[in-house]
């Protein structure tokens, strides 16, 4: 937040601020009702998770050291899907971030 903006611009930019965050959620509350019915109910809800992290990931690929962690991380997601309590996306996110790593200091060395 800027502290050097005089009251009327402070409540002026949360008022922008406020407006906008209230105006998204109302946009993706919309897609979400308007979604909803289209997802089979065979989906369980379990897959809204792994598609949140396919959401936040897909848009960070833009290295080859990013890239490979994601393509290894979801290898081994899928390869460790049986897994208990969802530690397959576990095991494969951790799996990609050591190979991500690796992969960035062996190009940064």
């Amino acid at each position: 937040m800027p502290e050097d903006l005089d009251d009327k611009s402070l409540r002026t930019y949360w008022l922008i601020a406020g407006a906008s965050f209230y105006s998204l959620w109302a946009v993706w509350v919309t897609i979400g009702m308007l979604a909803g019915p289209v997802i089979p109910d065979s989906w369980p809800v379990e897959f809204a998770l792994p598609a949140m992290f396919v959401g936040l990931v897909v848009p960070t690929l833009k290295t080859k050291p990013a890239l490979a962690a994601a393509m290894v991380g979801a290898v081994v997601g899928a390869a460790a899907s049986a897994l208990p309590l969802g530690l397959g996306l576990l095991t494969g996110g951790l799996v990609g971030i050591v190979i991500g790593t690796l992969i960035e200091r062996r190009t940064n060395a």
